[in-house]
């Protein structure tokens, strides 16, 4: 008999192998033909697993309906993303934050963060928001926690350690278990930079969706960006 929590780890490996499966998948009729001919193996795998760990076949199939449902909330949201970048440190990247932010916005999509990739991050948020008359930094926290739960594509600048990237990088991550959808992840930092274990430690069902990526130049990273856009975009 497994525990709660081993319970629960094969039954959100399912709703995440399932998730990534649907990802790209527009159309119920897609869903009903992806039954009829067979899951990736990957799902496959993980519904056996469920079985053998005593999880009713209900239980799994709910769990399935579920990815769709989510996956269907993650293609509404495809063209709303999220670029973090730190704003406290030395920002040393922010020529390429504000290159990524032009170049994302230029293949159609829009850019949650501007303020992110700003001169002025703080002017910028306010702009946003629509300068309110009393600013704290729960404001800044709890817009930035909505556009990333919002948000159909998370991109961020992992050169500079950062609290806050830090923070808006587990929040995106652990949107399945919140109970959001799935939102494909890429890290992207400077050539021969060491970035946080907190941050590139994921689980082995989470590659295919977490990408990290080093850039050397603006080259390096438009083809980053066009290869992740073209796989979740």
């Amino acid at each position: 008999m497994k525990s709660n929590d081993e319970l629960f780890g094969v039954k959100q490996k399912l709703r995440v192998a399932a998730e990534c499966a649907f990802l790209q998948q527009r159309h119920r009729q897609a869903y009903h033909s992806f039954l009829k001919t067979g899951l990736p193996d990957e799902v496959e795998k993980a519904i056996k697993t469920c079985l053998l760990a005593d999880v009713s076949e209900g239980v799994v199939y709910h769990i399935i309906d579920a990815a769709w449902k989510m996956a269907l909330q993650r293609h509404e949201a495809r063209k709303e993303v999220f670029v973090a970048a730190s704003l406290t440190r030395a920002r040393s990247t922010l020529p390429y934050v504000k290159f990524a932010i032009k170049f994302v916005r230029g293949q159609g999509y829009r850019v949650l963060s501007e303020h992110n990739g700003a001169d002025h991050p703080l002017k910028t948020f306010l702009e946003q928001v629509g300068n309110p008359e009393t600013y704290n930094h729960n404001l800044f926290r709890d817009t930035d926690n909505t556009w990333i739960k919002k948000c159909g594509l998370f991109i961020a600048d992992l050169t500079d350690p950062s609290h806050g990237v830090g923070g808006e990088w587990e929040n995106c991550r652990l949107k399945p278990e919140l109970g959001s959808f799935l939102t494909p992840m890429l890290g992207i930092s400077l050539a021969d930079t060491k970035v946080s274990a907190y941050v590139d430690g994921i689980r082995e069902e989470e590659k295919s969706f977490i990408w990290f990526r080093s850039y050397r130049d603006e080259d390096d990273l438009a083809g980053i960006l066009s290869e992740f856009l073209e796989k979740f975009g």
